[in-house]
C-alpha cells in the first residue's frame, strides 16, 4: 500500500521528533563528566549574589545541624558556608574538596504543598541544588544532613523558617 505524499512528510518529522526527544533521556554513564549544571524539581536556581545576602548561621541555625559546622567533611565533600535563615530557608553549601564541584542544600520547614523533598527530617525538609556534581551527591548530602537534623529533634525551630518555595521571585503570585 503506498502512502500519500503529505503523510510521509508528517512520518519524517514524528520520527525526528521522537528520536530527539529519545537522545535527551539517555541514562547517565558512571565515570561521564556531570553536566555544568544539574538543577532538581524543587530546588532554586543558585545565585552567587543571593548567597553573599545570607548571613552566617547563628547558635539556633547550628543547633539543629550538629555536630555539623562549617569545615566538616562527608567523603570528598567540605562544608564552606552555612547561612542564617534566608528567605525562609537555610542554606548549607558544601564544595567538591578535589573538584570544582558545589551541592547547595536547603532547609526548610516541611510541607504538604509542592514538590517531595529528596530529604526529610522531621519537621524539616531538604532540597539541594548541584553544579558540576552529580544529583546522586545531592541526594547523599541530603541525607547526611537529614540524619544529622533527625538528632537534633528537641532544638527549637529557627525563627524565619518556612516551607519552600522553588519559584523564582519574579515568579511569585502577588
Amino acid at each position: 500500500m503506498a502512502q500519500d505524499d503529505e503523510s510521509t512528510p508528517r512520518g519524517l518529522v514524528a520520527a525526528a521528533l521522537l528520536a530527539a526527544l529519545l537522545g535527551g533521556c539517555s541514562k547517565h554513564e558512571p565515570g561521564a563528566d556531570p553536566a555544568a549544571s544539574t538543577a532538581l524539581v524543587g530546588a532554586p536556581s543558585p545565585s552567587a549574589s543571593a548567597a553573599a545576602k545570607a548571613p552566617p548561621a547563628g547558635p539556633v541555625e547550628l543547633a539543629i545541624l550538629a555536630p555539623i559546622v562549617v569545615g566538616s567533611t562527608s567523603k570528598g565533600w567540605k562544608i564552606e558556608a552555612i547561612s542564617a535563615v534566608h528567605e525562609g530557608a537555610i542554606t548549607v553549601r558544601f564544595v567538591e574538596e578535589k573538584g570544582r564541584g558545589v551541592v547547595d542544600l536547603f532547609v526548610s520547614a516541611s510541607s504538604d504543598d509542592g514538590a517531595p523533598p529528596p530529604a526529610t527530617a522531621g519537621r524539616y525538609a531538604i532540597f539541594y541544588s548541584v553544579r558540576r556534581a552529580l544529583p546522586e551527591h545531592g541526594d547523599r548530602l541530603a541525607g547526611v544532613l537529614a540524619r544529622a537534623i533527625e538528632k537534633n529533634a528537641a532544638a527549637p525551630v529557627p525563627p524565619g523558617l518556612a516551607p519552600y518555595n522553588a519559584r523564582a521571585p519574579e515568579h511569585q503570585p502577588m
